[in-house]
């Protein structure tokens, strides 16, 4: 049966590309590298040959490129000038995946009974939900395949798969493939920090493919007060706190965390900044380093949502305008569209800024038909049972 995955998440950003192993198809020789045409030289055996042939077949379709003269190698990671790639073989295919602006790393295999006996080699502790919920089997391909992944787009060796590589989340979406977050802990001097990496998994009839990717974070905004960045671990007890103060998360639906390290664990599984590119960003004070909340977009149903929480001290200050303009010129760099924001009728203050960053109401809406359309917790739903729901927009 042939293997044909369905489109994945970043099916956009990230192009793939898989080809049977046969002795009878070969990539063109003078379509080479020199440095690939002196690895060729060094395989001994004519099944490493043939699978050499595919796995360039494929990276030309997944490059769109006919010839792979400018392919080179830092050490034993592959390398183009203009983009990223990475080469996978196993289960007769092989795979090559390639971005021009997306990290990446991918592995297929067919199913490795092995695994089971050297699980203790990969398999973190706390990983072991993951084998509980996907099957030991599948739960085992998957967290090997995504580590080798992982391993690929890193790049720079000496990782230890139990030390420095951690999946955190990996779950169905409903067109079969397996998303989730992990996170490398390695560094080196071109690495100087963990990366936080999208992970990505198919299975049929075992085969199993898995994608690793890593876009790149972005470059922190500046105001006159206020610099806004991405999350970091870091960030997990200045989150919990904010979170504990019921004012200011009264109009938010959420019920805080139950400590610093379930804040943690949200950044560490947040998925907005390698799977859309943007998400809620940190705002804090440009002088002084001290944390006065978020601001940033999140891709909702009903479209790119402007949201915004910050500790009471920054109330009535003008940093909720402040961030919010500098997110809104972000988006406008960035051609988002179709940003909206949506408050409470009750959240006057939410409201207020919203106008003031040139928002315009389009609709209302009662409790009793929001809640029909987009499901919300009993308890909201009753404390808010007397609100509308405002839905604003902005034209950038």
């Amino acid at each position: 049966m042939a293997f044909n995955p369905p489109p994945h998440l970043l099916f956009n950003e990230l192009r793939l590309a898989l080809t049977p192993i046969k002795e009878t198809d070969q990539f063109p020789i003078d379509h080479l590298s020199e440095a690939d045409f002196h690895r060729l030289e060094n395989l001994r055996t004519p099944s490493r040959k043939v699978e050499f042939f595919a796995a360039r077949k494929a990276l030309a379709s997944a490059t769109a490129l006919e010839r792979l003269s400018e392919l080179h190698y830092q050490g034993k990671k592959p390398h183009l000038h203009h983009g990223y790639l990475s080469m996978s073989h196993g289960s007769g295919l092989a795979a090559a995946t390639y971005s021009d602006h997306l990290e990446v790393g991918i592995d297929i295999e067919s199913t490795r009974p092995q695994l089971l006996r050297i699980q203790h080699k990969f398999v973190r502790e706390d990983e072991r939900s993951l084998l509980e919920a996907l099957g030991p089997q599948r739960g085992l391909q998957f967290l090997w395949g995504i580590k080798e992944s992982l391993f690929k787009l890193y790049g720079h060796g000496g990782v230890e798969f139990i030390d420095h590589l951690h999946v955190i989340s990996l779950e169905r979406q409903s067109n079969g493939w397996y998303s989730g977050m992990a996170w490398i802990y390695a560094t080196c001097s071109e690495r100087l920090s963990p990366i936080q990496c999208l992970v990505q998994c198919y299975e049929d009839e075992g085969t199993y493919l898995c994608l690793a990717t890593h876009r790149a974070p972005m470059i922190p905004l500046l105001t006159e007060r206020l610099l806004i960045r991405q999350w970091v671990p870091e960030d997990g007890n200045w989150l919990y706190e904010l979170n504990a103060d019921p004012e200011v998360i009264l109009y938010t639906g959420d019920t805080g965390f139950s400590s610093p390290q379930a804040a943690l664990l949200l950044i560490l599984n947040y998925p907005n900044y390698q799977r859309d590119g943007f998400g809620r960003w940190m705002v804090e004070d440009r002088t002084t380093g001290q944390p006065l909340g978020w601001c940033g977009l999140k891709q909702n149903p009903w479209g790119v949502d402007l949201g915004f929480r910050y500790f009471k001290s920054s109330w009535n200050k003008g940093i909720a305008t402040e961030a919010g303009e500098a997110v809104l010129q972000w988006a406008r760099e960035n051609k988002i569209k179709g940003i909206v924001g949506r408050a409470l009728s009750g959240n006057v203050a939410s409201v207020r800024v919203l106008k003031k960053l040139g928002f315009q109401e389009f609709s209302r809406h009662s409790m009793q038909d929001f809640a029909d359309e987009h499901p919300i917790p009993q308890h909201d739903y009753e404390n808010w049972l007397d609100q509308q729901v405002i839905m604003h927009k902005i034209d950038l």
